[in-house]
């Protein structure tokens, strides 16, 4: 479902950019854009909008007052407010009006993105550099709160607690070994029986009550960094931070001589669909068969949850794996291969034909799985690691052997399962489709983690970045651009590829030469190219 967004600033570069960056989504949309309050609360009225980026200073209405006003005309409109400013009155005025969010414009593109579909799915949200002083501010004791817990019941006073942890929903399912729309329900009753709009004032009421206290959420102590807050939190640039689901730490493992994984510390975080990304012999399906308690490590530690995977209550119900997708009884069928899987996980049986219909195998369910083509066991693979609707899955090149709706179609599935706040880890040979899909990116090479980031930050850094360049004069400008150190190629239609250097320096050396140029592009390097200038060109991924 895409999200309809408005834009609410008084300054048109400011909305541009939002565009930009916002519209380069394919699961978001900007549907309008206010110079004003008045001009957005008129907006939002007319054009029903998922969410509405709010600056707090405009002139004719501030964006205070235009929140107040959306938000009390009933709707289901959101409002993330987005203001250069942090002051402890901005923020708290922002949440009395009704905002779901509140987050500063210095957050990196991906945090704005992220923050819109958090907002969108019904969550809410705080920037890290606000969210001690909110707590400092409103955690002490209300008189009469915590009669107002006595209406809930004990599951859903548990389910309060794990919402001020900042829990998922797939999260807290995974924790009390419920569905998660058994979740969901629990949280509607919460909100509904406590007389709330949304998490953040959920959230607020379980500091305020003692629930939750500030010095021991997510076991993180006073002073060490932001607390969780709510159901999505960054701890900064480059990525979004809820506490990490998936926790590496300082992993190693040797078999005699050989080292295949050295030292590798990672997070891998909800909301997110991180890429795993590294050549053969790397690393990669080791790490996942140590994260999963195939593997003992020689040394450090790998915790789902914070835990040990060995230690989960509800392994299939929590986390979801796909390591080796014939790895399966050839005399089975599909159906009887995961009715198997449902019963020793004490998952419904219902369950298996819905997990069927879901990778598209329904229509050969009875057929014995030795038939099976790789993209057909791929999709059973699949279908085995969604079979407890986990809330965490692992997945070692999912797409191998699919055609090309196969794997588009899985594209679009790990996206969805990302934007329900759930974890994924996957790994992949085809960099143009991870480039599609992933939000992070590890690189792995020699067993050691060479890049932990976004992908955006990842091809800034080492993608070369590309400037296409059109001249009547391509040889002259060629052999002038050759000599400044750039590196040009002629492409199939008389531009060239230039990299080495910048637009700015392209421009200048070409006015200086008195070589007219008709067109002047830079562009992003590749995922590919990214990775190949990390890991050497010298090996395949």
């Amino acid at each position: 479902m895409t999200v309809r967004v408005l834009l609410a600033d008084d300054q048109a570069l400011v909305r541009g950019g939002f565009r930009m960056i916002l519209d380069s989504r394919p699961d978001l949309e900007v549907v309008g854009e206010a110079a004003d309050g008045q001009e957005a609360v008129a907006l939002t009225a007319e054009l029903g909008p998922d969410v509405v980026l709010m600056d707090i200073r405009m002139p004719v209405m501030d964006g205070l007052e235009a929140t107040r006003r959306i938000v009390s005309s009933g709707g289901t409109t959101r409002i993330v407010v987005l203001t250069t400013y942090d002051a402890d009155d901005s923020l708290f005025a922002a949440l009395r009006a009704g905002a779901s969010g509140f987050l500063l414009k210095d957050a990196l593109p991906a945090e704005l993105v992220e923050a819109v579909r958090v907002v969108a799915r019904g969550d809410a949200l705080l920037a890290p550099s606000v969210t001690r002083r909110l707590l400092d501010r409103m955690v002490a004791p209300v008189v009469g709160r915590p009669a107002e817990l006595r209406e809930l019941t004990d599951r859903e006073r548990e389910v309060l607690r794990l919402m001020a942890t900042a829990l998922s929903n797939a999260e807290i399912a995974g924790r009390l070994s419920l569905s998660e729309t058994t979740v969901k329900t629990h949280v509607s009753a919460v909100l509904r029986k406590l007389g709330l709009r949304d998490r953040v004032q959920a959230v607020v009421l379980a500091y305020e009550v003692g629930l939750v206290r500030p010095r021991s959420v997510g076991g993180r102590p006073q002073g060490r960094g932001p607390i969780p807050f709510s159901g999505r939190m960054w701890d900064g640039p480059p990525a979004p931070s809820v506490v990490p689901v998936i926790e590496v730490r300082e992993l190693s493992k040797r078999y005699g001589d050989t080292v295949a994984v050295d030292g590798v510390t990672f997070d891998v975080r909800p909301g997110l669909v991180t890429g795993f990304l590294g050549p053969n012999g790397s690393g990669k399906s080791t790490t996942m068969r140590l994260i999963l308690g195939l593997d003992r490590p020689t040394s450090g530690s790998a915790t789902v949850h914070g835990r040990p995977y060995r230690e989960l209550k509800a392994p299939l119900q929590e986390v979801g794996a796909l390591l080796d997708a014939k790895a399966v009884h050839g005399s089975r069928s599909a159906r009887l291969h995961l009715t198997w899987l449902a019963q020793a996980g004490g998952i419904p049986v219902r369950r298996v034909d819905e997990v069927l219909d879901l990778v598209g195998l329904s229509a050969v369910a009875g057929r014995k799985v030795r038939g099976f083509s790789l993209g057909m066991s791929q999709r059973l693979g699949l279908a085995a690691a969604l079979l407890g609707d986990p809330g965490t899955l692992l997945l070692d090149e999912p797409v191998n052997g699919l055609d090309p709706d196969g794997i588009r179609q899985v594209r679009v599935l790990l996206r969805k399962l990302a934007a329900e706040g759930r974890t994924v880890l996957v790994s992949s040979h085809l960099m143009a489709e991870m480039e599609e899909t992933a939000d992070r990116i590890l690189v792995i090479g020699n067993g050691r983690l060479a890049a932990d980031t976004t992908l955006t930050e990842l091809t800034r850094q080492h993608g070369g970045g590309h400037v296409r360049v059109v001249s009547p004069q391509p040889d002259r400008l060629a052999a002038v651009l050759t000599g400044l150190g750039g590196e040009v190629l002629p492409e199939f239609d008389g531009a060239l590829d230039v990299t080495g250097l910048t637009g700015a320096q392209i421009g200048d050396a070409a006015a200086a030469a008195g070589v007219a140029l008709h067109e002047l592009t830079p562009a992003r390097g590749s995922l590919e190219e990214a990775f190949l200038d990390l890991i050497g060109s010298g090996v395949s991924a």
